[in-house]
């Protein structure tokens, strides 16, 4: 059975939950007990009992797939969501036996917010029972059955003071860098007053703040919401992350102030006078950006030859260029951010001076320049245009999806913005019967199991100039699917479907990824703009996405474009079991059709002891006992960083681990990443025999020769601490120190072995030789001295 999950529902899915390595080590169970078993008040008595209640088996269905709601009941530290609704129409009520810690909000679009109050730093955890009561009519009779789920979980106690948080002016004052990412809030009246592909801008009467990720996306402008989560510092503002909301039907909008902005320079001098510009490159104690609403005139100015996403600015109209930041001194133009809703067509206005309003979100001080967001919309850009302009321009601002895989309706404008005529056909004349899409009233048909292209053409006019023609190609209907290893095989930015359990996520590795595997292989999930939660991990899904490789890395990007359909019941697969690549030779040629999947490595050893403070990302390198090398990655954002840490960073060179749960990644050449699902643990102490032989594979000496003229290095010392001892069959001619001494003029070149052995202790590696052919000297030509006298009379 397949249940439709869109990217603003898989948002309303997200639990965003601290989680460890390794399973938790309290869950529901996924049998129930007697007392909580379906039952009814009308059960079929013994001799009905060949009647089979099919709501019976819909029920357990249901109860089972809870057991995987919450990855760590034991690590609670940030409000989450719980469905309303499960499969085969199951509904859900939820309760808490601690409502002051978590308590349960009212259903909305199928989901219930839980707002969780972490007690007070010293407070200890708080151990809460949260239930659901679950319903389903009987098939067999009017009666309905019922059946209980709970979960024992524990919130953990802040780490931080509590501080009394009941506006946005509230945390604009807080200055002390550690309530990043440790401080929940719930604030109320929240009215969104600009939003973006992931990102909404809130005010409630005292400040502005930007709720990044989360519910951000789906909360509508206008509305009005409660909003929970964690507050987050970045580039000198502070942010809501990992955020729920909860519209507030009854409320009345209120919006901030719109400044208005005549002057880019003057606005962002009186942003440098007052400092703003500075907090960016510091944290909370250097002061807090508060996001400024305004109206701004000015020109819009793409860099030359720069094709990258930060080549866009507004200048002030009569500037007469544009002059980029260096060191404290920004731009001298307002920076539009690339994830700005509308950023083509903002594109299409550069040299015209617009009027626009935006919101001046922070200051950027990787780019040198006071970012900002533009948030009028398609119709929302003011200015004075040529026809030739308003010509270019309408016809940039055209847009129609290339994927439909579900009857709709298109939006194929008559007129444009600026008052053009859009006339619509079909490219090919022969298509002008076409049965899928109608061009006068935009609706599409999708055929049934297959896919069609069709290709429609917008032309564009404005008076007597020459018209603007787009061609647009739409696939219509459903993608065929393809295993991940086809779908890893085809051109860059191709549109494929594939079908997989989603196993782990290593979160901040490629800015959010996400592991899919089925039966053929796996593939990544690239997730720019955080629109997946952990919520999805150990579910199956039906996707729809590009394939865009980067320095090796095979990946689906999963946009608010993607279709993403969980796929449940007999067709929904499980997380598999890690294939253990132990004994695999690790090199680029055999990993490379395991890019993905999960793996297990076992008896590897830690090359170079790691610093036990390790608070950001770094690489880990590991041997075997034969030598071969591999590089296990550890992101800081992994959940379960400081476990690994711990066991790992803390451990002297020479000690051996076992992974499992690793993913096979890539950035040019294979690496190993540790995801959600890893665990690590010590491994059985390496004899001296092993390390002295796991040293030996790891030498760096000179290769075989025949043709040697120079002086060799030769190593006296191994990883491990170990020795390297040299012999050679002719130390006249190569020397135990790797000193050449070629045969004299004339004689023949002499053939010598090397061979070394690599010791610890009193273990000794197998004696491995190298064979070498040692040039001789060349031979001195003399050139003989002519007679210069020569008489003239001979």
């Amino acid at each position: 059975m397949n249940k439709k999950l869109t990217m603003p529902g898989m948002l309303l899915l997200a639990i965003t939950l601290a989680g460890c390595a390794g399973a938790s080590s309290s869950s529901a169970s996924s049998t129930p007990s007697s007392s909580s078993a379906p039952s009814s008040s009308s059960a079929p008595s013994a001799s009905s009992s060949v009647a089979v209640d099919g709501a019976v088996a819909k029920l357990q269905t249901a109860y089972d797939s809870l057991g995987a709601l919450i990855t760590d009941p034991n690590n609670i530290t940030v409000g989450f969501q719980v469905p309303a609704q499960l499969a085969n129409s199951v509904q859900a009520s939820w309760s808490s036996n601690q409502p002051g810690v978590i308590s349960f909000g009212t259903a909305s679009a199928g989901f219930i917010n839980a707002t969780v109050n972490r007690p007070a730093k010293g407070a200890g955890d708080a151990p809460v029972t949260i239930s659901a009561a679950l319903s389903l009519q009987s098939e067999l009779s009017t009666a309905m059955l019922t059946q209980t789920w709970s979960l024992a979980v524990t919130v953990k106690e802040n780490t931080v003071a509590e501080l009394v948080i009941e506006n946005i002016a509230d945390i604009l004052e807080i200055e002390d860098p550690t309530y990043s990412d440790t401080l929940n809030v719930v604030l109320e009246d929240m009215t969104i007053f600009g939003n973006s592909v992931g990102e909404a801008w809130a005010y409630d009467g005292t400040g502005i703040i930007q709720i990044w990720g989360g519910a951000a996306s789906t909360m509508q402008v206008g509305k009005v919401y409660t909003v929970s989560g964690t507050i987050k510092w970045y580039f000198g503002i502070w942010e809501i992350v990992n955020s729920t909301a909860t519209e507030q039907t009854n409320a009345t909008p209120q919006l901030p102030t719109k400044q208005t902005i005549s002057s880019v320079a003057n606005t962002i001098t009186t942003l440098v006078t007052a400092g703003e510009h500075l907090s960016a490159s510091g944290n909370a104690s250097n002061g807090n950006f508060e996001p400024i609403y305004a109206r701004v005139t000015g020109k819009i100015y793409m860099i030359p030859n720069d094709t990258s996403s930060y080549n866009t600015y507004l200048l002030d109209s009569n500037n007469t260029g544009f002059v980029a930041g260096a060191g404290d001194v920004p731009a001298n133009g307002l920076m539009f951010y690339y994830g700005t809703d509308n950023f083509a067509l903002i594109r299409q206005y550069a040299g015209i001076e617009v009027t626009i309003d935006v919101i001046i979100y922070t200051y950027r001080s990787n780019n040198r320049a006071f970012a900002i967001y533009y948030v009028g919309g398609v119709d929302g850009i003011t200015a004075t245009l040529t026809d030739e302009q308003k010509l270019t321009i309408d016809a940039a601002a055209i847009s129609v999806p290339t994927s439909i895989t579900e009857a709709t309706t298109l939006s194929l404008p008559k007129t444009g913005s600026n008052g053009s005529t859009i006339a619509w056909t079909f490219t090919d004349s022969n298509n002008l019967s076409n049965s899928y899409v109608n061009l006068t009233d935009g609706k599409v048909t999708t055929p049934v199991d297959s896919q069609v292209t069709v290709s429609i053409t917008a032309t564009i006019t404005i008076g007597t100039l020459d018209p603007e023609v787009r061609i647009f190609v739409l696939k219509i209907g459903v993608y065929p699917i393809s295993t991940t290893i086809e779908a890893k095989s085809v051109a860059a930015n191709t549109v494929v479907r594939v079908v997989g359990v989603i196993t782990a996520t290593t979160d901040d590795i490629a800015n959010g990824a996400y592991w899919l595997q089925d039966a053929a292989g796996a593939i990544s999930l690239f997730d720019p703009t955080n629109i997946l939660e952990p919520s999805i991990i150990g579910k199956t899904y039906d996707i729809v996405a590009p394939l865009t490789p980067f320095n090796g890395l095979l990946q689906l990007r999963i946009s608010s474009l993607s279709e993403m359909v969980e796929v449940t019941g007999d067709q929904a697969l499980s997380i598999p079991s890690p294939l253990d690549i132990s004994s695999l030779t690790l090199n680029s040629t055999n990993l490379l059709p395991l890019q993905s999947q999960l793996v297990t490595l076992n008896g590897f050893i830690l090359k170079t002891a790691l610093n036990a403070t390790y608070t950001g990302s770094f690489n880990m390198n590991f041997v075997n006992s034969t030598g071969q090398e591999i590089v296990v990655r550890l992101d800081k954002d992994v959940p379960g960083f400081a476990n690994f840490v711990t066991i790992v960073a803390s451990a002297p060179a020479g000690s051996p681990f076992n992974f499992e749960g690793l993913i096979v990644g890539w950035f040019k050449d294979p690496q190993l990443l540790v995801a959600s699902t890893s665990k690590v643990t010590v491994g059985t102490a390496y004899t001296d025999q092993q390390l002295a032989n796991a040293a030996a594979g790891r030498l760096g000496v000179p290769a075989a020769n025949d043709k040697l003229e120079a002086n060799l290095t030769l190593p006296v010392t191994g990883l491990f601490d170990t020795t390297v001892a040299w012999t050679s069959s002719n130390p006249d001619v190569i020397s135990t120190s790797g000193v050449v001494t070629r045969p004299a003029s004339g004689q023949p070149d002499a053939n010598v072995t090397l061979s070394y052995v690599v010791s610890l202790g009193t273990a000794s590696s197998i004696a491995v030789e190298i064979n070498f052919t040692v040039k001789a000297n060349e031979a001195v030509v003399v050139v003989p001295t002519q007679d210069l006298f020569i008489s003239e009379y001979i």
